[in-house]
């Protein structure tokens, strides 16, 4: 985990000074592994205007050509978006559907997407929990996140408070800080549960402890508008500074 995290760091200070070409080299062999930080990286790098940018996109695509599954993931996932400059969803049905059929969880989750949204194909929640299903059994917590969605508000199944909590608390637990902010949501307006202040400040202190600050938030917020604790506007002061 050391030294992942040391090669992220690197990624970053090379992306923070305009170097791509170092930022992608250390990242991709990460992200062809599906490692989430490494893809959520790449991601920022590229998805916000970098269309503009044809000396970054050319990095992009010689990985692509090579056939790196990150780098065809990432330029999938801008084709998927409108705010990229280049949305395409043909060209990302494309990419995905060879990266999903050779197991590569991220492509499968971001197809389960594309079915969800009705981008490029016909809407079906149905076969979006389906690649979801595939994608977390194979360790990616956004697929076990969104199946925890799916059962919460009965998209393409039938609704289970139970069965969306088993599924954030995997990916809680294998260290998604977005687990535990669903986890402290569901008991902090009693979506299917007991709705309990302690349990939901609990699970947001958690996600703080997974490397997320916003759950100091989600608490300060619980006191702003007194949801399942009494109003309490210095409380909330309280949380607010220390995110």
């Amino acid at each position: 985990e050391a030294a992942v995290n040391s090669i992220l760091d690197q990624a970053r200070v090379a992306y923070e000074a305009d170097d791509y070409e170092t930022a992608v080299s250390l990242l991709l062999p990460l992200a062809d592994t599906g490692d989430r930080d490494a893809l959520a990286l790449l991601n920022t790098m590229y998805w916000f205007n970098a269309a503009e940018h044809e000396a970054e996109m050319n990095i992009l695509r010689r990985y692509v050509d090579n056939e790196s599954p990150a780098a065809m993931l990432v330029l999938a996932e801008m084709h998927r978006w409108y705010f990229t400059g280049i949305q395409d969803y043909d060209a990302a049905l494309a990419l995905l559907r060879p990266l999903a059929e050779q197991g590569y969880a991220p492509a499968l989750f971001s197809l389960g997407q594309m079915y969800a949204y009705a981008q490029g194909v016909e809407e079906s929640h149905e076969t979006a929990v389906q690649y979801y299903r595939s994608a977390a059994a194979k360790g990616n917590t956004e697929a076990m996140i969104a199946l925890g969605e799916c059962y919460r508000f009965g998209d393409g199944v039938p609704s289970s408070a139970t069965t969306a909590i088993e599924y954030y608390t995997m990916a809680m637990q294998q260290g998604d800080p977005r687990g535990a902010d669903k986890l402290g949501d569901l008991y902090e307006y009693g979506y299917g549960v007991a709705m309990s202040f302690e349990t939901a400040k609990a699970y947001y202190l958690r996600e703080v402890d997974l490397g997320n600050i916003y759950g100091l938030v989600r608490i300060g917020d619980m006191f702003v508008y007194g949801t399942a604790v009494a109003q309490d506007y210095d409380k909330a002061e309280e949380y607010y500074q220390q995110a």
